[in-house]
């Protein structure tokens, strides 16, 4: 099955997707690390969860490629969408989930 034009990514809860959510302009996927001020406690709906689609792109800064790069699978003919450089690697059914 080919690597379609946009390719979802599930927010998975616990895994590397987590960080996955909303703001004004749409939504993201971000490495996040947070800090709390000592004292305060985050309610039950401080980060909402959802899912993305990304069309496959590819960058490159200071030599770092950066990017959902499409490729062929290590190992195998299956066409494989790889999210740079976090290293989560997409292919069929294409619903979202990822390999490490």
């Amino acid at each position: 099955m080919s690597v379609p034009e946009v390719l979802p990514i599930a927010c998975e809860p616990g895994r590397r997707t987590s960080a996955i959510g909303l703001w004004d302009g749409g939504r993201f996927l971000a490495s996040v690390t947070a800090a709390f001020p000592e004292g305060w406690t985050p309610g039950a709906d401080w980060r909402r969860y959802a899912s993305i689609a990304v069309a496959p792109f590819a960058v490159r800064y200071e030599g770092t490629p950066f990017g959902l790069v499409v490729d062929a699978h290590e190992g195998g003919p299956r066409e494989w969408a790889e999210l740079h450089p976090d290293g989560l690697g997409f292919s069929a059914p294409w619903d979202g989930t990822h390999d490490t």
